[in-house]
């Protein structure tokens, strides 16, 4: 399979997935992606990028995607997309949802978390630690406190709303099973 990969991606942190595609026989091309990271390359969208070469953009390519895989690297990322950069992330989903494009958010973690269902046990220890330290820190200054981080099941909540609204869908797997997740995602968009 030829598979696009956004080359928005930041260079050096997919190196693992990206070996184990290609260890796979795949073949990976960087292309601007609209949505996610990840589209399988059709003959329709094989044909675009031939046409359009290096004035390729990503908005070429919309109504030609059926599935996209967007991947977060652990739970903590998937959260500052959720939190700080939600009004970007559920513009992608809403993107994605108005194009007929299934979006699946794969999000590699090591916290056991396998589903939407599970990820209330995910434990947010950095940013929590983080917050009691600036709290305390204004309370002996008399300022007023931070707000606190979002609790995993308001971030369960959000993932629910994201689906239901926009059939945004959420997987799970560990990092060194994410090339094959793509792999099973992009061959399900043939069905």
């Amino acid at each position: 399979m030829v598979i696009g990969v956004d080359k928005a991606q930041q260079q050096g942190k997919h190196e693992l997935k990206h070996r184990q595609l290609i260890e796979m026989g795949h073949e990976l091309i960087n292309i601007p992606v609209p949505v996610g990271d990840y589209i399988q390359i059709t003959p329709k969208i094989q044909e675009v990028i031939d046409r359009r070469r290096s004035k390729l953009k990503k908005m070429d390519l919309i109504g030609l995607i059926n599935i996209s895989v967007d991947t977060k690297r652990d739970c903590e990322e998937l959260y500052q997309c959720l939190m700080q950069g939600h009004k970007r992330f559920s513009d992608s989903c809403f993107l994605a949802h108005n194009n007929g494009i299934r979006l699946v958010i794969l999000v590699e973690n090591l916290d056991g978390i396998t589903s939407i269902d599970n990820f209330g046990r995910w434990r947010n220890d950095k940013r929590w630690m983080s917050y009691y330290r600036m709290k305390r820190k204004a309370e002996n200054l008399g300022e007023k406190p931070p707000k606190p981080p979002a609790k995993p099941s308001q971030l369960k909540q959000i993932m629910w709303t994201m689906k239901q609204k926009y059939g945004t869908e959420f997987a799970f797997c560990r990092p060194e099973d994410t090339a094959e997740e793509i792999i099973k995602i992009l061959t399900k968009a043939d069905k």
